[in-house]
Parts: C-alpha cells; sequence; structure tokens
C-alpha cells in the first residue's frame, strides 16, 4: 500500500506542476503527464515510480497516447547514443605541417593549415551537411571536392578527402595530445610521402591488427578506449625505417619486411610507424619507425 500511495502522489504531483503551466482541464493534463515523466525518467531514483506510474496511465490511456511515449522514450534513447562530428577541431599529421578541418554545428566548414592556409580549394567552401546513410560530407557551393567517412571512433576519424585516405585526432582530447610524429625533416627520401596515419601497433589478431594514437602507454588503462581493430588488406606491404642523426652526419636505412619479420616487429612490443589506408578503411601499408638524434 505504501508504495501505491506513493506512486498516487507523485502522478499527483507532477500533475499539479502542468496545473501551474495549463488552464485546461484535467483530461488536459493526462495528455501532458507522459512528457513528465520522461523528464523526471533521466533521474534513475524515480525509475520505480515511473514503472508504477506507466502502469495507472496505460488504465487511462487510449493507444494513440502510449504510441506517443514509445516513440518519444525511443528518440530520447537514441539521442544519447549520438556522437557528433561538429564543434571539434579535427587534425591531421601531415609530412610538412599539421592540418585541421572543423565541422560546425551551424554548418560552418573550413580546412587549413597550421600556417592558416586553406588545404587545396577547401577556401572554396564553407558550408557542409552530412549524409548519415551514404555517410558522405557535402559542401557548398557545390563543387569538386568531396569528402567520406569511413570510420569515427573515440576521438578518431578517418576520412576520404578527394582519394586522399587521412586520419584526424580531436585536438581537445587532452590524452593524446602530442601523438604526432617529429623530425620529419630528416625525410629526405620522401619516404612517408602520403600516410594517412601516425600509429602505435599494438598486437594483430588473424588478419587484424590492434592500433592506438603513437603517445599511447599499454600500461595505462585510460589508453584502452583509443584502441581500434583494424582490418588489413590483401598483400599488406610492410618496411622498417631508421634513421641516427650525430650532429651533421645522418644515417638511414629502409629496408622491405616479410610478413613474418613485420609481425615480430609488433609481437615485440613498443611498435610505431606510418598507416596508409585504402577506400575501405583497410590497412595497405606500414612503415616501422624508430631514430636517435644526437645533438
Amino acid at each position: 500500500m505504501t508504495c501505491f500511495h506513493e506512486t498516487i502522489n507523485f502522478q499527483s504531483s507532477l500533475l499539479n506542476k502542468i496545473s501551474i503551466l495549463s488552464n485546461e482541464n484535467y483530461e488536459s493534463y493526462q495528455t501532458l503527464l507522459p512528457f513528465y515523466l520522461l523528464i523526471y525518467l533521466k533521474d534513475t531514483s524515480f525509475a520505480q515510480k515511473f514503472i508504477e506510474c506507466f502502469k495507472i496511465y496505460l488504465g487511462r490511456c487510449c493507444m494513440k497516447r502510449i504510441f506517443t511515449i514509445i516513440m518519444i522514450g525511443i528518440l530520447l534513447v537514441g539521442c544519447a547514443k549520438t556522437d557528433s562530428l561538429t564543434e571539434h577541431d579535427w587534425v591531421h599529421y601531415d609530412t610538412t605541417c599539421i592540418e585541421t578541418i572543423y565541422f560546425g554545428k551551424d554548418g560552418h566548414f573550413a580546412y587549413y593549415s597550421d600556417e592558416g592556409n586553406p588545404v587545396n580549394d577547401s577556401d572554396l567552401y564553407d558550408q557542409y551537411s552530412y549524409d548519415s546513410k551514404s555517410k558522405k560530407i557535402h559542401l557548398k557551393p557545390t563543387g569538386d571536392m568531396s569528402i567520406q567517412v569511413l570510420r569515427y571512433e573515440k576521438s578518431r576519424l578517418l576520412l576520404n578527402i578527394d582519394g586522399d585516405i587521412k586520419e584526424f585526432f580531436d585536438s581537445k582530447d587532452k590524452i593524446i595530445d602530442g601523438a604526432n610524429p617529429s623530425d620529419l625533416a630528416y625525410d629526405k627520401e620522401n619516404i612517408t610521402d602520403g600516410f594517412s596515419s601516425y600509429l602505435a601497433i599494438l598486437d594483430r589478431d588473424g588478419s587484424q591488427i590492434i592500433t592506438a594514437p603513437a603517445n599511447c602507454d599499454g600500461d595505462d588503462p585510460k589508453f584502452k578506449e583509443y584502441e581500434l581493430f583494424e582490418r588489413l588488406a590483401d598483400n599488406v606491404e610492410y618496411y622498417s625505417w631508421t634513421y641516427n642523426v650525430d650532429q651533421s652526419d645522418v644515417e638511414s636505412s629502409y629496408t622491405k619486411l616479410t610478413d613474418t619479420e613485420a609481425f615480430k616487429i609488433i609481437e615485440d612490443g613498443g611498435a610505431i610507424g606510418f598507416v596508409w589506408y585504402n577506400k575501405s578503411a583497410k590497412i595497405t601499408k606500414i612503415v616501422f619507425y624508430s631514430s636517435a638524434i644526437i645533438e
């Protein structure tokens, strides 16, 4: 009996709240009741009371009102799980500069280098819209530049921009701040040209490998959520690139690896490298990288 009276009081208090805002009759208050119940549902302490009130309400509602409750509930759950590409400065660490791409909540679009210059012809566009079904980003005014989302997971965004596959990181995520390659000025042979991302390569599982931002600390649990299982394309190419710099003397070594040699590097731990993806978001090439600089 206590629970029942508590439920009645809870329902009555909601109706009283509605009555303050409305001059309609009691039936109108009942129509608004499910909306208030859904609002209170956000507080888990009201969950049990919601269930009891809902049972009472079922006896008083028509099917139309029941359908309304269900649809609103679905929408609320859907919204809670929806993550957005907007309001982030997404950065890509290129060979010669840092690129930033931005999608505003108001539809504003920008794509520029760290010097403030537009990347390619991106300055011809200032608005965008996103088609979630095709995962295509349509730019306005209409032109030749195309962008497609290949993957979006925890501060990591893989885009196909006019055929160039590039991974961008959320610049606001301080945990992975500093996951960029350095000292590429010594890349005199253009070994890293066109790479998609610079990553830690943590492990291999059959036709997949596990990657994470390059500054990943495998012993730190907060990095776990940044790890991704990545698919490997057929006939992946593996290379090892090392260089040692002793003042003005540079020794560089670039060697193609067999699958066995590459997997051994991964299994030994601490592997970092440049990664290339294809349009299906599969890895086609990895250049394992290490360096030593003595000044």
